[in-house]
């Protein structure tokens, strides 16, 4: 038995060197000019639009994503973000990211296997990446994976989609209890804070506007509990700012469906954050040159 698990560790050893070997080969640094200031988020992110910030997002990314796309974003610019944009809703913490993690759940851990092996360097897993994902992921290691193009399309969708039913379905936020308590998400994001207290920048939890279609169906005592959590969070932290959707006044000409802005509501969410004066002043310049 001692031999055997001796082999297996070093048989797991080599494995780990050999992916070290072959990240040390690729070439991170970029010598494009790049953004110096980060939006990370899903596909709700895909229209906010910052001067001077790299939209990360991507559709379905849980939280612990961001972490790894920060990351790499550094690597191409050479220096960390002094502001950083997460969007959030309560799809990032109901079960719908944490069953994507731990099983598969729509085959989101098997289909991007390749690109978070692109994101990851071998010393990310232990610190980022769950490990229900550690096996699918690193096995791509050793298929060198083509790392991403990490910039989003934003969404210029003009005509209001009422699909609120089967977002709050597939969301999982309609039913009592959808808010975790502990989760990988509220994980990652205390990972984000710590993250951005190191590199001494603002992080700003934006929680991006949804459809009354859609609002109207999500289970209120869990929201609310959600945006308190939230709230006490930015509350401990200097430099973090929490915006909940509640502050703001959509009207249906904002959003592509019931839970996506589209491009005008991105500008108009940008206009009110302005005229309200939520943000602290130093972000004020980002929201008066947003417009495309």
């Amino acid at each position: 038995m001692a031999k055997f698990l001796l082999k297996l560790a070093l048989w797991a050893m080599a494995l780990i060197l050999t992916a070290g070997m072959l990240e040390a080969v690729q070439t991170r640094r970029s010598t494009k000019s790049h953004p110096p200031n980060l939006i990370l988020g899903d596909s709700h992110a895909g229209p906010v639009k910052l001067k001077t910030f790299a939209n990360l997002s991507h559709a379905g990314d849980p939280l612990f994503v961001q972490l790894l796309k920060a990351f790499r974003h550094g690597d191409l610019t050479g220096k960390p973000p002094q502001f950083v944009t997460l969007t959030v809703g309560p799809q990032n913490f109901s079960a719908l990211s944490e069953l994507r993690i731990d099983q598969d759940h729509e085959n989101w851990r098997s289909s991007r296997a390749a690109r978070l092996a692109a994101l990851a360097d071998v010393e990310d897993y232990l610190r980022w990446v769950p490990a229900p994902v550690w096996i699918e992921a690193f096995m791509k290691e050793f298929t060198l994976p083509e790392y991403e193009r990490l910039y989003a399309q934003n969404f210029y969708k003009k005509t209001y989609r009422n699909n609120a039913n089967e977002r709050i379905q597939r969301q999982m936020v309609g039913e009592p209890d959808w808010l975790l308590e502990d989760s990988h998400a509220w994980n990652a994001l205390s990972q984000l804070v710590d993250l951005t207290t190191s590199w001494g920048a603002q992080l700003l939890i934006l929680e991006t506007p949804r459809h009354e279609h859609y609002e109207s169906q999500v289970f209120t005592p869990d929201l609310t509990a959600y945006r308190q959590r939230l709230s006490e969070l930015a509350g401990r932290h200097a430099h973090v700012t929490f915006v909940p959707s509640d502050r703001f006044a959509p009207d249906t000409e904002w959003f592509g469906d019931s839970d996506h802005l589209n491009s005008f509501g991105a500008e108009c969410l940008n206009q009110d954050m302005i005229e309200q004066d939520m943000l602290p002043a130093a972000w004020t310049p980002f929201l008066k040159t947003a417009k495309p």
